[in-house]
């Protein structure tokens, strides 16, 4: 079927609801054009359920990807529109998709679409009962208590999350979770002495900066990860949320606040900055070809100047020094 090019017609076949859709396959193969033409079969229900995202402050993108790689399936599989989900039917979709062949991974990225799925729907009361957390996913506090510390580190790590939860989203909430552990870490395995952060001092700090630079990867993806240090961005951020952490509990006169600052701008990882890429010669080629066909003169010229010169937009301006007088000014260097 591959080789036929027939897979656009099946697409339609099953969005337009003239086949069921077999979970099997929907786990193993991309079915390009799904999405929209189930969305097409039931444009209200779509669109209340994109709106209910929107208001959840989930980012676009994650609510396209929930809408057209996972309601998109689960109707094409059960049939009929978005408010004839039910409970059951969301239920017998993830039971048969845990006993099908697909690899675990595609069976993980749909678990994690469809628990937001179950969200959407509740949401917009198609189903009138809350979404259970994961039988397997642990608690903040078990979280914590997995991972070795001091217990008044532990207490004070868990009320600062909390206090930060009231207005943070549950992203932000997992990203500022997974930047602490491991400052929780390496106290334990290399400061093991202190009892409370007030006792935290300059070295203590500048010893973890080194090790968080070349620390591996942990938690869920620390088998995927194995060999390799953690990136930039992910070393920042954990430098950021340690700042955060000491700079508001002691803005909030909380009693384990050290009593100065110990982190400080300078101590933030840089991030690679990116450099515009040249144009591959036939692309540059056609651009140029066409900038000669521009009828305005401005723009045609100045596109020229800045071509030829390889100058920046803000280094090429054009000064009417009279009516009949126009001259194209060139910032040194």
């Amino acid at each position: 079927m591959q080789a036929s090019g027939a897979w656009p017609l099946l697409c339609y076949a099953v969005g337009t609801g003239q086949l069921r859709l077999d979970v099997e396959l929907a786990a193993i193969k991309q079915l390009t054009g799904l999405g929209a033409a189930v969305g097409a079969r039931d444009p209200a229900g779509f669109m209340a359920l994109r709106e209910a995202g929107n208001r959840l402050g989930w980012t676009s993108s994650w609510v396209e990807t929930v809408l057209g790689e996972c309601l998109a399936v689960v109707l094409a599989w059960h049939g009929g529109l978005v408010t004839d989900l039910t409970v059951q039917v969301i239920e017998e979709f993830d039971a048969t998709l845990s006993a099908s062949s697909a690899p675990p991974s595609s069976r993980r990225a749909y678990r994690a679409r469809l628990a937001s799925l179950r969200q959407l729907l509740y949401e917009t009361r198609v189903l009138d009962i809350a979404p259970k957390r994961r039988a397997w996913a642990r608690s903040l506090e078990q979280r914590f208590t997995d991972v070795a510390m001091s217990d008044p580190i532990r207490e004070i790590l868990l009320r600062y999350i909390r206090v930060r939860a009231a207005v943070l989203r549950p992203k932000s909430v997992e990203s500022l979770i997974n930047d602490l552990l491991p400052f929780a870490e390496y106290l334990t395995a290399h400061h093991p002495q202190l009892a409370n952060l007030r006792e935290l001092d300059r070295a203590c700090i500048e010893g973890y900066l080194a090790w968080n630079r070349t620390r591996g990867w942990r938690g869920q993806r620390a088998n995927a990860g194995a060999g390799r240090t953690i990136s930039a961005a992910v070393a920042q951020s954990a430098v950021l949320s340690l700042r955060n952490l000491l700079d508001d509990i002691t803005a909030w006169g909380w009693e384990q606040a050290p009593p100065r600052r110990l982190v400080f701008a300078a101590d933030f990882p840089k991030l690679d900055q990116p450099l515009p890429r040249a144009l591959a010669p036939d692309v540059d080629a056609a651009v140029m070809n066409a900038v000669a066909q521009l009828d305005d003169s401005f723009a045609r010229v100045g596109l020229t100047v800045l071509r030829g010169a390889g100058l920046r937009p803000v280094s090429c301006s054009i000064w009417s020094w009279a009516a009949s007088s126009t001259t194209a000014r060139l910032a040194p260097g």
